[in-house]
């Protein structure tokens, strides 16, 4: 069943569980086409990756053009879960999160232990959600993260080339400089989210943000 009765039909109206902290970007990046890859292989496969051309190569701005994609298709989604892969405990615990951000949404504050099985079983028992999986090096470890049946969308980005080339897989070309001065001059601003952009009515929770600032 989905996570809510209907969704919002406004573009851009953030669905009920979010915790994207740093607003879209909107000056001086233009990846449309990178975008509407993004949306069509979705379609066609529940899992996308994104990588580079080479391994570790920088400026990509894979993780922003998959923060811009949640932007984008926010309307259609009624989840939106962002999973920090930098270190492989945190990744678990951030997805096992989301079980508690389902309990919150339905007023039931459980504080109890959620498991990996206890969030594969809530995904695959809902729909309308997008986990993003981000700087993930081990894709294989993710996988074991899903449920079985995949009944939302997931987005990968790593900076390695996957080994198993039958993985749908977006390789994303480097952002020319304009864009990438845009791009960090963005991100120093944007340690907080302005109440407007939460369009009132969010459940914006804050467990991400806290990693990043302790």
């Amino acid at each position: 069943h989905n996570i809510m009765s209907s969704s919002s039909s406004k573009k851009d109206h953030l669905p009920p569980i979010w915790n994207i902290r740093p607003p879209r970007q909107t000056q001086g990046i233009n990846r449309a086409m990178l975008l509407a890859d993004i949306q069509k292989s979705l379609l066609e496969n529940p899992v996308c990756l994104l990588n580079p051309p080479t391994p570790d190569t920088p400026g990509q701005g894979l993780s922003t053009l998959a923060r811009d994609y949640a932007y984008q298709q926010a309307d259609q989604y009624q989840m939106v879960w962002w999973i920090d892969c930098t270190i492989k405990s945190v990744t678990t615990v951030q997805y096992t999160q989301i079980c508690t951000a389902l309990d919150m949404l339905h007023n039931q504050n459980k504080r109890h232990f959620h498991s990996i099985a206890d969030t594969q079983e809530r995904l695959q028992t809902h729909a309308g959600w997008l986990l993003i999986f981000d700087n993930a090096t081990d894709i294989d470890f993710i996988h074991t993260l899903l449920p079985e049946n995949i009944s939302g969308h997931v987005i990968i980005t790593t900076p390695d080339i996957p080994e198993d080339q039958s993985i749908p897989h977006i390789t994303i070309p480097p952002m020319n400089p304009t864009q990438l001065n845009g791009h960090y001059e963005t991100m120093k601003l944007s340690h907080t989210i302005a109440p407007s952009v939460l369009n009132g009515n969010i459940l914006a929770l804050d467990i991400l943000y806290a990693h990043h600032t302790t």
